[in-house]
């Protein structure tokens, strides 16, 4: 995303902080603890009746500001009729996850910039934010797993690009990539446009995935469209406080593949990845069953036949942030989970240190169990 080094002239080299800004997030969350009066205004922008959005310095001071997270701020300024969208540009993934778990009618637009400023990427949320930018970024590295050019550039080998430590106040710091004024012009001017067209024009249904990548001249800027389904969303049986997003692709190889097997339960691997700041599973592929798996009218065996091999494969493929959250199987009748899945869950949740799902697809919907280990006690 675009922060600016307020430090220095508009005119003057800016800086485009990269996912981990640690140092905003806890200047952020100490002002709630010890009561300074220091606010990050730039870690979440609420633009309010802006006629001309852009992305720098000059024109964020001239929008309405709010604040969001940790800080304490007056809901009004964000559920404030006026406000047309939220607008993100902070870079930083505490307020990404910030923003999907707060309850906002008004929808997300995030903005940020990747490898030295050779890949940008614009993402909007959908109607009622389904799908939300959780869901929107889940997509971006299923995409960089097929697409060995957005896979570089978000994921460079040999450490290609380079961040510094930038010390931005006593004792804080932020991992920066620097990037020049006339590059970060580029980009802001095709987001700028983008943010004009969508206020005059109006919102998608559906959520978009603008890619941004740099020509081989270094001048130029190509935008690629990648529109975004809703999601289908699971609350755990067992855990209210867990929910799955199933993405469009996913929830289609699912239906594919119990129409195949109709008389028989079947099932698969899900792939994606899990946020535990909002308690998401981000469901973005699945895995169809080894061809060892055994399958009859009341029990899914999942088989295990190159299945280690091809999982290694694919969390290789995308940088491990997408990779194995659990298995699926189908119910041939509407039931919840049978206590052999409960079992499963149990045993899985032994296996794996990290929580786990076993989804289930019946007639009538999903159901889902968390598999997650627990102490001797049987807390988790």
């Amino acid at each position: 995303m675009l922060t600016v080094n307020r430090r220095h002239s508009i005119h003057k080299q800016f800086q485009a902080t990269r996912d981990r800004q640690i140092c905003r997030a806890w200047r952020v969350e100490r002002h709630d603890k010890t009561g300074r009066q220091h606010r990050s205004a730039r870690w979440v922008l609420a633009i309010t009746g802006l006629r001309k959005p852009t992305c720098t310095g000059r024109m964020i001071k001239k929008c309405s500001l709010a604040v969001i997270g940790k800080v304490s701020a007056p809901a009004s300024r964000i559920q404030d009729n006026d406000t047309w969208a939220i607008v993100n540009t902070t870079a930083s993934l505490r307020a990404r996850a910030a923003l999907c778990t707060q309850a906002f009618r008004h929808r997300v637009i995030e903005a940020l910039l990747y490898a030295n400023g050779s890949l940008g990427v614009i993402a909007t949320e959908g109607a009622n934010r389904n799908p939300d930018v959780g869901d929107i970024f889940t997509e971006l590295y299923a995409l960089a797993s097929g697409d060995d050019k957005i896979r570089q550039q978000l994921y460079p080998e040999g450490g290609d690009i380079e961040l510094q430590r930038i010390v931005v106040g006593e004792g804080c710091g932020s991992a920066t990539m620097q990037v020049s004024d006339g590059r970060i012009s580029m980009y802001a001017a095709g987001m700028s446009e983008y943010l004009l067209s969508r206020q005059q024009d109006g919102l998608p249904t559906e959520g978009e995935l603008l890619i941004g990548r740099l020509s081989g001249t270094g001048i130029g800027i190509s935008w690629e469209h990648v529109p975004v389904a809703p999601v289908c969303i699971v609350r755990t049986e067992n855990e209210t406080g867990w929910t799955i997003r199933l993405s469009a692709r996913a929830h289609e190889k699912i239906e594919r593949e119990v129409a195949h097997w109709t008389s028989v339960e079947t099932g698969g691997v899900l792939l994606g990845r899990q946020d535990e700041v909002t308690r998401s599973f981000y469901v973005i592929d699945v895995l169809a069953a080894p061809e060892d798996s055994q399958r009859s009218r009341h029990k899914f065996e999942l088989g295990v036949k190159d299945l280690r091999r091809t999982l290694d494969n694919y969390v290789r493929t995308t940088n491990a942030t997408l990779y194995c959250l659990g298995t699926w199987h189908s119910h041939l009748a509407p039931s919840g989970p049978s206590a052999l899945d409960n079992q499963s869950a149990q045993a899985m949740g032994l296996a794996r240190l990290a929580p786990s799902i076993l989804l289930i697809h019946t007639p009538d919907g999903y159901r889902a169990v968390l598999a997650e280990r627990t102490n001797s006690e049987g807390e988790a």
